[in-house]
């Protein structure tokens, strides 16, 4: 069974980069999970609405 990479990226008002920092992960990442832990930004609802990678997963 081939290795299967997972990122964790915490979200904190982080709107300003997030979608560039999840450009930038290679092929070689399976899963990319988004925490949004409450941010007032609305960090998690900015990734879900800009972001259109299969392998990102938001998390709150």
């Amino acid at each position: 069974m081939p290795v299967q990479i997972a990122v964790v990226i915490p979200s904190y008002k982080v709107t300003n980069h997030i979608l560039g920092v999840i450009d930038g992960m290679g092929n070689d990442i399976h899963r990319i999970y988004v925490v949004d832990d409450c941010c007032p930004m609305n960090s998690g609802d900015f990734v879900e609405a800009n972001c259109t990678d299969p392998r990102v997963v938001v998390l709150r």
